[in-house]
């Protein structure tokens, strides 16, 4: 596994645990990962596309956990593969852009 991949895994693992305080992952809950996810889309810091790829990177590592688990780690499926993720919502270019006295005190 590539460098920057470890380190996007274990950053999303990383804030999930912090937010939920508990790092064992035999207890996770669809219910924890959908209160985690709810309340980063709350803060409102960053996109319904980068909440995501963070819940994607969790289930990639809960799925890992399981394969080397043999199964016995969640036997059923994983459960964060009933959260639901957050619908792609685009951004309108007026509010990327530069209105002329923005552009002025920049140059």
């Amino acid at each position: 596994m590539k460098g920057g991949t470890e380190r996007k895994f274990r950053a999303a693992a990383t804030a999930f645990v912090a937010h939920r305080k508990s790092p064992n992952v035999a207890t996770l809950t669809a219910k924890d990962v959908e209160a985690w996810k709810c309340a980063i889309l709350q803060k409102g810091d960053i996109s319904n596309n980068t909440v995501k790829q963070r819940i994607q990177n969790l289930r990639t590592v809960v799925e890992w956990a399981r394969e080397q688990s043999l199964g016995e780690l969640f036997p059923n499926a994983n459960p964060l593969a009933l959260v639901t993720l957050p619908a792609y919502r685009s951004v309108n270019s007026a509010d990327r852009t530069y209105i002329m006295d923005e552009a002025k005190a920049v140059l």
